[in-house]
């Protein structure tokens, strides 16, 4: 995950170019926060991925973090990172959309 931390810093730092016109730096801006954007959700899905192998190892994968009740097999299938049954995945995101919170 180290790597990922360092192609995110890099892909932070501002692009210099004093030679390019405005609409070329522009262009340019505007695909350097694309593949910063990319790059943070590939990292965050990769952070995911470790938690939930880590809970594979502790043994409670497969439970929703919140209620303790299983996860359904249909739902890791199609998400094996989840943490939480629908139910309590739903009401958070409509929670974090209320607050302004990603």
């Amino acid at each position: 995950m180290a790597g990922c931390d360092v192609q995110l810093a890099a892909a932070a730092e501002p692009l210099e170019s004093p030679a390019m016109s405005p609409a070329d730096s522009a262009a340019d801006e505007l695909d350097h926060d694309l593949a910063l954007s990319i790059l943070s959700r590939e990292q965050d899905a990769l952070r995911e991925v470790d938690a939930a192998i880590q809970r594979i190892f502790g043994g409670v994968y497969g439970r929703c973090e919140e209620t303790g009740r299983p996860i359904p097999a249909a739902r890791l299938r199609a998400v094996p990172w989840t943490r939480h049954v629908r139910e309590v995945e739903e009401r958070l995101e409509r929670e974090r959309g209320a607050s302004g919170v990603r």
